[in-house]
């Protein structure tokens, strides 16, 4: 199965949230400001300042109404999203 039939199995959802972020690697500056474009329950298309090659680990601080999500993700792919 390809990654892309893998990907359309879990719904896409436009979310427009704002989160901090921090590269998990030596020398990596304190935490940025992302955006998320789009959430799945297996993933997330984000804006961010600068670009980071797969497979660099990110630190994502995500904020809620009601808690702070914390969690360390993967880049599996960076580009501009086809719209």
């Amino acid at each position: 199965m390809t990654d892309l039939a893998l990907e359309r199995r879990y719904a896409r959802y436009l979310v427009h949230l704002p989160f901090l972020y921090r590269a998990n690697a030596p020398g990596a500056s304190g935490p940025e400001m992302g955006w998320t474009f789009d959430l799945s329950e297996r993933g997330a298309c984000v804006e961010l300042a600068q670009r980071f090659p797969p497979p660099m680990t990110l630190h994502l601080i995500l904020q809620t109404d009601r808690t702070s999500i914390e969690v360390d993700a993967e880049v599996v792919w960076a580009g501009t999203p086809a719209l």
